[in-house]
């Protein structure tokens, strides 16, 4: 009987730290060691009653909860990530499965992230005044490229069902990478008649993302993915200065020789964002790599725009501003992957796209001009940026 029960113990002994069930990966639970078996001698039992367990034996083996399934996981289907549901999610090695990540109440997050802008711009244009005969659209174009490097901060709150970031950014350097295009035209004609290009630098700018979220469902049977409505407000301002004017086409005539040194233009461009949306979410882990969660997101947003343009180079001191409205489309994939119990990196893509329509205000006091016109007044912006991140959890 000795022998019966040192075999038993070994047994359940093994079972008990096993790292591998149903072909997925289950990190060690601390708590099952031998001392949770607490196996007492048995009593010398009677010859009549050898084969029977002994009585002392079966209350006492007790194997930890923490490393049974949950419901579902064995089908593989609605409790695939809940195969990890387990109190050991605050242990140091447990805490990095995927399971544990998805149900990980996070506090306080502080992130420090990079952001590069390609193929970003943003423009306005108008035509003459309606009461004006003739009249065309466009009769001035304007496009800033937005091609840069920006860098802030993002702090957060976490739980399991509900989160609250807010982002701030601001531009690492005065540089910007393309030049302003100035177009306009003199007669209602498919062509511009005059181009003028233009360097261009950073001046006080600043981006602001507000963003709640909340989990609608963890997953359903048919889609097994996270679903979280999301919610937000962003402001971006966009302050900057032309320098170095090169006038490549006037009256029709291209030419290469006429040419300003010197600040030109001081253009300043806000848009205010009120979105509302939803995030997919799926929290994968393969082997002993590190958890990662990707999150698909879109949301739609209704915008207000506003845009001051000093034209230092002009007669007088020209102002003209545009007070517009419209609509936001934004597209994200983030990844987060978690290196560390409390620290993650995270990459992200991001398209963002704004239309608005408005009202033109044209404004020269020392030549006693001030004017207000709709004809042909449209702000528009298109953003692609990729994000590099840095999270650590308080």
């Amino acid at each position: 009987m000795n022998k019966t029960l040192l075999t038993t113990v070994i047994i359940l002994a093994v079972a008990g730290t096993a790292t591998a069930q149903n072909g997925m990966y289950v990190p060690f639970n601390p708590g099952v060691t031998q001392a949770s078996f607490d196996v007492q001698a048995a009593p010398t039992a009677a010859p009549e009653t050898a084969l029977a367990p002994s009585p002392a034996i079966s209350p006492s083996i007790s194997p930890s909860p923490s490393i049974a399934p949950s419901p579902g996981a064995e089908s593989g289907g609605v409790g695939f990530l809940n195969y990890f549901n387990s109190p050991s999610c605050d242990d140091g090695q447990a805490a990095m499965d995927a399971y544990c990540m998805s149900k990980k109440s996070r506090p306080l997050t502080f992130d420090y992230r990079i952001r590069s802008f390609f193929n970003a711009h943003t423009g306005y244009e108008f035509g003459l005044p309606e009461t004006e005969t003739p009249n065309w659209k466009p009769l001035s174009r304007l496009d800033f490229p937005l091609n840069s490097f920006w860098h802030g901060l993002e702090m957060g709150s976490e739980w399991e069902n509900f989160e609250i970031h807010v982002e701030w950014l601001t531009p690492m350097q005065s540089r910007i990478n393309g030049d302003m295009h100035d177009y306009d035209w003199q007669e209602p004609v498919a062509d511009y008649s005059d181009l003028g290009i233009v360097k261009e630098r950073w001046k006080e700018s600043h981006m602001v993302d507000l963003k709640i979220n909340f989990k609608l469902w963890d997953q359903l049977s048919w889609f097994p993915m996270e679903f979280w409505p999301t919610g937000g407000f962003r402001w971006q301002r966009f302050n900057i200065m032309t320098f170095d004017l090169h006038q490549v086409k006037s009256n029709g005539i291209w030419t290469l020789n006429d040419g300003y040194y010197g600040d030109c233009i001081d253009f300043c461009q806000d848009y205010y964002v009120t979105y509302i949306g939803g995030q997919l979410r799926k929290n994968w882990q393969w082997g002993n790599l590190p958890p990662v969660r990707f999150t698909l997101q879109a949301d739609w947003g209704y915008t207000d725009s506003f845009n001051v343009d000093h034209h230092l180079l002009r007669e007088g001191d020209r102002y003209t501003k545009e007070s517009t409205w419209g609509d936001t489309f934004h597209y994200g994939i983030t990844s987060e992957f978690m290196l560390r119990r409390n620290f993650s990196f995270g990459i992200s893509a991001d398209y963002q796209q704004t239309s608005t329509v408005g009202k033109h205000h044209f404004i020269n006091e020392p030549l006693g001009v001030d004017e207000e016109w709709k004809n042909g007044v449209r702000v528009w912006s298109d953003q692609a940026s990729l994000t590099m991140f840095f999270r650590l959890d308080i």
